[in-house]
C-alpha cells in the first residue's frame, strides 16, 4: 500500500512470511522453502504516464536471503517494462473500440426495403476486425436498385478510408451515370 501510494519502492527487511499469512491463511510455507517468521521483500510501483496503476511485489521466504541491489534494478526494470506492457494494452483496447465504432457506424445496417426484392446481407471482414471490404444497396431515386460490393485492398484504418471513398464515391456517381459501365469507369478514373 505504501509503495503504491507514495510511487517509491519499498523494502521490506523481514517478516514477509506474517504478511503473507493474514493474505493467505493456511499457506505452506514449508512447501516454499520458507518460515512463516521469515523472508524479505520487495515492492515496486508501476507507473503508467505520471499515475500508479498498480505494484510487482518479489518475496524470499526462505531463510538467509535478502534483497539485493540486483535484484532491485531487475525488478524496477520488470516494473517499467510492466508499465509499457500496459500502457501497449491500453492503447491498442482503445483503437479497437475505436474501429468497432466505426465499422458500426459506416456500414450500412440493414438492407433496404424495396417491394418485390429480398436482400440479405452478413458482414465478415477475412483478416481482422476492420479491412476494406464494403457492400452497398439502395433504392435510388429513379427507382433502380444500387447493388455494390467492393474491397479496397488491405486492413485496418486506411483500407477503411479507402472502402468508404469507393463505397460514398460510387454511391454518388450512380445518382448521375446511366449505366454500371459509366459508374465503374468515371470512379475509377477519380480514385
Amino acid at each position: 500500500t505504501r509503495a503504491f501510494r507514495t510511487g517509491e519502492m519499498q523494502l521490506i527487511p523481514s517478516g514477509v512470511g506474517q504478511l503473507l499469512e493474514g493474505f493467505y491463511p493456511g499457506l505452506d510455507f514449508a512447501a516454499l522453502g520458507g518460515d512463516a517468521d521469515g523472508g524479505t521483500g520487495l515492492c515496486v510501483p508501476i507507473e503508467l504516464r505520471g499515475r500508479r496503476i498498480g505494484i510487482i511485489a518479489l518475496t524470499f521466504l526462505g531463510s538467509g536471503r535478502q534483497v539485493s541491489p540486483r535484484v532491485v534494478e531487475t525488478l524496477s526494470g520488470l516494473g517499467a517494462r510492466a508499465a509499457i506492457a500496459l500502457d501497449n494494452a491500453q492503447r491498442w483496447d482503445a483503437q479497437d473500440r475505436m474501429v468497432q465504432t466505426l465499422v458500426a457506424a459506416l456500414l450500412p445496417t440493414e438492407p433496404p426495403r424495396v417491394a418485390g426484392l429480398g436482400f440479405a446481407a452478413r458482414y465478415l471482414p477475412a483478416g481482422g476486425d476492420v479491412a476494406g471490404d464494403w457492400w452497398e444497396a439502395d433504392a435510388m431515386p429513379d427507382g433502380t436498385i444500387l447493388v455494390g460490393l467492393g474491397d479496397a485492398a488491405g486492413h485496418g484504418i486506411d483500407a477503411m478510408s479507402q472502402m468508404l471513398e469507393l463505397r460514398h464515391g460510387a454511391r454518388a456517381l450512380a445518382a448521375v451515370e446511366s449505366s454500371p459501365a459509366a459508374l465503374l469507369t468515371d470512379l475509377n478514373r477519380r480514385l
